[in-house]
């Protein structure tokens, strides 16, 4: 399952998960070479997203939506199951409507939108869209995953994923 967390919840968070015997990880996800797909042009230079350095960012990827509907996502394979929290930084805009991106999970089984819609996007020109820190849960892959309102083009680049693992 994945949970919303808000911003103003972070430092509580993190004192509670402390609280509880848990630790945060490093970046898990760094290194991991991320996947692009349903993108008309796919973001260049995927690496840039989980080399752990927030100077960096993608080429931009384009995709046209032509009504209401999901498609345009990037996926992070974590080779096993993690629990941990999940941070995302991207530059995105749009031609017209709105679009939200999500945060969602695959358990091995079924991929899960356990929460909301994070951030919507309704910019025509490039703004930088820090998402809130999403929970994941026995997740062996992540995937960032864009829907469209309307007819539309979406365009983004994306700067970092982090994903803080939790631990015992």
């Amino acid at each position: 399952m994945v949970h919303d967390i808000a911003a103003n919840d972070i430092d509580d968070m993190l004192i509670y998960i402390k609280s509880q015997g848990y630790n945060l990880t490093k970046n898990i996800a760094r290194g991991i070479l991320p996947v692009a797909a349903t993108w008309d042009t796919d973001p260049s230079d995927l690496a840039n997203i989980t080399d752990g350095d927030q100077s960096t960012e993608t080429g931009e990827g384009v995709h046209a939506f032509g009504g209401a509907a999901n498609a345009a996502y990037i996926t992070i394979a974590l080779g096993r199951k993690v629990s941990g929290i999940v941070l995302v930084g991207m530059n995105a805009k749009v031609s017209a409507s709105t679009a939200t991106f999500y945060v969602r999970q695959y358990d091995g089984a079924a991929w899960s939108y356990g929460c909301s819609g994070i951030v919507s996007i309704s910019d025509a020109t490039y703004r930088n869209k820090p998402i809130l820190p999403v929970y994941i849960s026995n997740a062996e892959q992540i995937q960032i995953y864009f829907y469209a309102s309307g007819a539309l083009t979406l365009t983004a680049k994306f700067r970092d994923i982090t994903i803080l693992e939790v631990l015992l």
